[in-house]
């Protein structure tokens, strides 16, 4: 598989070196030569609670804002004036000013219009407009970068003044410079506030994460989540008991699909799947003292560990994947398998089940930490491996 993935690595890079050499002196790009080529390398750092940060230029010149890592939307976007003027309508963030940027464009053909309002799974939303301008990630400069201006803001993004999108619909960062990073990236998130991460785009994605397993990117069950990376699950493995999916899924198939959704913290499992799963972790902690009232009305599952915190080890979580002639398990990290409850020594299932059956199943960002992810969006796969953010 690993011949294979140089193998197309190269042939990317021959398709770049011919197709685009005329439109490279238009593009300003940080070098970090390695044996593949060019690449951009992001420093990703962790929010207060639970999401991922980056830091992005707007305009021209550039201005440097914060902005949630979410590969679950395609859509940029950033707080933008008046945002009630002081920004009290945008979470008193940090807001672009765009009669401030020399190459801003908000001369666009919209359908129906350009006005922009979306609503995310957790409740959150903004509404705002549609512009054009030139962006700055390290030194890429991307111009006429198509992205909405939010106006107004409802919900918690964790102190960022936007958010960055990295799926696969036309609007995403990757979509809009496929000839520049060549439609790859790959990501490690960190596991504390304290540690580093990285996102790196574009031919260098591939030897810094270094993918030795892969898994196809199945294809989008409707129009309107083709932005989404889903992927199909079999099962899922917690303190070496197996849950098979054909077990839990209500069509009784061998496998279900899910979202790979680094904007979502805890992920959302099938009720029966989630059922399955929290008798087994029950049974692992049976040991231990159930916590009186859990942290949130997401965590129904928590210990206190009082006493025992430093002897105490989580359960290994294992991923299950399916959809190519080799089945796939990924061993995610110790982190994976509990978060933190209201105390040092609470601790909760890091996971939680959705309501109904045909709810979205999302692997958050909670059971990505410290694992290799690269992203051929063009070829369609998506490859783990285990470098724990290591490889930079």
């Amino acid at each position: 598989m690993a011949n294979y993935c140089l193998f197309m690595v190269f042939c990317y890079l021959l398709y770049y070196s011919s197709s685009v050499h005329g439109a490279r002196h238009q593009i300003h790009v940080e070098k970090k030569i390695g044996k593949y080529g060019e690449g951009i390398h992001l420093p990703l750092k962790s929010g207060p609670n639970g999401n991922f940060l980056v830091s992005v230029g707007f305009g021209t010149p550039a201005h440097d804002f914060t902005l949630l890592f979410d590969t679950g939307s395609d859509l940029t976007w950033i707080n933008c004036q008046p945002c009630g003027d002081t920004g009290t309508d945008c979470n008193n963030q940090a807001f672009f000013d765009p009669s401030s940027s020399s190459t801003l464009s908000n001369n666009l053909i919209c359908t129906p219009d350009c006005n922009s309002t979306k609503s995310y799974n957790d409740g959150s939303s903004f509404t705002g407009y549609f512009v054009k301008d030139t962006i700055t990630i390290i030194s890429l400069q991307i111009p006429n970068f198509f992205f909405a201006c939010a106006e107004k803001i409802d919900g918690d993004f964790e102190g960022a003044s936007g958010l960055l999108g990295v799926g696969r619909g036309k609007d995403s960062l990757l979509a809009q410079t496929d000839i520049n990073l060549l439609s790859m990236f790959c990501y490690c998130l960190p596991i504390s506030e304290t540690s580093a991460g990285y996102i790196v785009f574009g031919v260098q994605a591939f030897e810094t994460c270094q993918p030795d397993k892969f898994i196809p990117i199945e294809p989008a069950p409707d129009q309107i989540a083709l932005t989404d990376y889903y992927v199909s699950v079999t099962g899922i493995t917690i303190g070496g008991k197996r849950l098979e999916m054909a077990s839990y899924a209500p069509s009784n198939s061998s496998s279900v699909r899910a979202i790979i959704d680094s904007g979502t913290i805890i992920s959302r499992l099938p009720p029966s799947l989630y059922s399955a799963l929290r008798s087994a972790f029950q049974e692992i902690m049976s040991g231990y003292t159930r916590a009186s009232s859990p942290e949130s009305d997401l965590f129904d599952t928590c210990y206190n560990l009082e006493g025992n915190i430093n002897d105490w080890r989580p359960p290994n979580i294992v991923l299950h994947f399916g959809g190519s002639d080799k089945p796939m398990d990924v061993d995610l990290d110790s982190s994976a398998a509990t978060i933190s409850g209201k105390s040092e020594s609470e601790v909760c299932l890091a996971f939680a089940g959705n309501k109904n059956d045909d709810d979205l199943f999302i692997i958050g960002n909670q059971q990505h930490r410290a694992r290799d992810l690269f992203f051929d969006i063009n070829g369609k796969m998506l490859y783990f491996s285990s470098g724990g953010c290591m490889n930079i």
